[in-house]
């Protein structure tokens, strides 16, 4: 009997397990306690066992599973079912080295621990990358505290970047502490965020103009056998003024789609192209493409269910059958093209009225929160994914998402 151990973070209500010989192969997540709480108890049971991490460290919003702990736990799993071998696989930003040094620990195959810290350290990957010749932005490390307190230091980073400039943890994700800086009054404004965030490593990094899209891809076998290129709504992915994100792809005949695919195949290369699902995000600026950042997992927000919605496909499945080495029943042929915009709150707020989007294509619109509750900063307050035939409908209603106000809410 062999093992599956799944890296999983929030994400497990979102796989069907369907496809997977359940007596040859077992299924074991491991989630920490928070991410437990709020998964559905149907999600849970489609696991054979579910190893729950107490212990795990915070990077803004990610979070990082405690190794002893899940090693020990997973030892006794493997004794209470038998299993010969297991393969580990994960779709979590948070856990990407962890599962590689869990990998490493057990003698799997796949990416190892040293590899991953490329793919999770911002400025390890710019560092690397610029070596192999490829165009990273201007970036520099930094001290957050001196930066509050020292307006010299301040100057000596705009001396190096100009301004504006984005400054921003080196191993956090999803937007998190990701600031862009156009005085040092920026800095005094933002003292209480970064002074809680003082234990990350920051970096400073030059403010890129253009258009700002992700690039998803699966190397299976050390071939690319799905690439899709998307552009997000925004030039800038910080979410202290946007309160709507989302993407949407670009129609097959744009030849920016083919460049932008192209220039990240080669990143992926040059990091090592182990098998697994890659988000690559990129600026693109008349004819020049600049790497912005790298992840060695499924993309997050609403992008793997945009693709489902577009190909049919359950895409967080076909990573963990990449990773496991397993056979996945698959066709990559486009059935729509779809978007998603996620609406999110930059203070805390209390609810005062909700909006409908409904001036589009098929729209499917979720709401998390009720017209008078009290909402956290960066929570997900609704979110909507939609899809049409026609791609030029799709990025329509992409672009109408930087004009759109999904909610009215009174600061707490």
């Amino acid at each position: 009997m062999d093992m599956i151990v799944l890296f999983c973070g929030w994400r497990l209500d979102n796989y069907d397990f369907g496809w997977i010989n359940k007596e040859k192969i077992k299924i074991c997540a491991v989630i920490n306690s928070e991410f437990y709480n709020s998964t559905s108890k149907t999600s849970l049971e489609k696991c054979d066992d579910v190893i729950i991490v107490e212990n795990y460290t915070s990077i803004g919003h990610i979070y990082e599973s405690d190794f002893e702990e899940v090693t020990q736990k997973i030892d006794k799993v493997l004794l209470k079912y038998n299993i010969n071998s297991i393969k580990v696989a994960c779709c979590y930003e948070g856990d990407v080295s962890l599962s590689c040094k869990v990998r490493e620990y057990f003698s799997s195959s796949g990416m190892g621990y040293n590899d991953s810290l490329l793919f999770r350290d911002k400025e390890k990957t710019k560092e690397f990358l610029n070596r192999e010749g490829i165009n990273v932005p201007k970036f520099i490390k930094i001290d957050v505290m001196k930066l509050i307190e020292d307006f010299n230091y301040f100057n000596s980073i705009e001396k190096h970047l100009a301004l504006p400039f984005i400054i921003k943890p080196t191993s956090s994700g999803g937007g998190y502490g990701v600031y862009k800086i156009t005085s040092y009054e920026d800095i005094v404004e933002l003292k209480n965020q970064l002074t809680n965030d003082i234990h990350l490593n920051y970096e400073a990094e030059e403010f890129l103009v253009g258009d700002l899209y992700h690039c998803d891809i699966i190397i299976k076998n050390s071939n690319m056998v799905f690439s899709e290129c998307s552009i997000y709504n925004h030039q800038y992915f910080g979410f202290e003024k946007h309160t709507v994100i989302g993407s949407a792809p670009l129609d097959d005949n744009n030849a920016e789609k083919t460049q932008i695919i192209d220039f990240c195949k080669i990143i992926i290369e040059k990091m090592g192209a182990f098998d697994g699902s890659y988000h690559c995000e990129v600026y693109k600026n008349a004819d020049k493409i600049t790497f912005l950042e790298l992840g060695a997992r499924p993309a997050g927000a609403l992008i793997m269910q945009m693709y489902e919605l577009m190909y049919g496909i359950n895409f967080l499945d076909f990573n963990l059958a990449v990773q496991s080495g397993l056979d996945y029943p698959y066709s990559i042929s486009r059935k729509h093209y779809a978007g998603w915009a996620a609406f999110c709150n930059y203070a805390p707020i209390k609810l005062k009225k909700i909006y409908p989007f409904t001036d589009g294509p098929e729209v499917d619109a979720k709401w998390h929160y009720e017209v008078g509750d009290c909402v956290n900063t960066h929570s997900l307050i609704g979110s909507i994914l939609y899809k049409h035939k026609q791609c030029d409908l799709v990025q329509k209603v992409n672009s109408e998402m930087k004009k759109f106000h999904p909610f009215d809410g009174e600061l707490l």
